[in-house]
């Protein structure tokens, strides 16, 4: 994504999970990945877990980013809706889906 000429760090993002129902990364692992944002501070990213395993590591994937000095805003909803209204998106375009 880094590498991509076409992404803008102040990017907002939306990360859905939904289809998961577990995520095979350690607490080290998930704390790694937190500290390592591309995203401006100003980015908001919403990430969509109904599953309460992938909700709880997403959960604790948030905290340590918000621990790490590549914090960005970080979110993690249960549902789409949500997420969309946080992002201020009313809804998903058909070629966004």
């Amino acid at each position: 994504m880094l590498n991509d000429p076409d992404f803008d760090s102040e990017f907002n993002q939306l990360v859905d999970l939904s289809a998961l129902t577990g995520l095979g990364m350690s607490i080290e692992e998930t704390k790694l990945l937190a500290s390592r944002s591309g995203f401006a501070p100003t980015s908001r990213r919403a990430f969509v877990a109904p599953d309460p395993a992938v909700f709880g590591m997403s959960r604790l994937f948030e905290a340590y980013n918000e621990m790490s000095k590549a914090r960005s805003q970080i979110r993690v909803f249960s549902d789409l809706p949500s997420a969309l209204k946080w992002l201020g998106v009313e809804t998903l375009s058909r070629s966004s889906e």
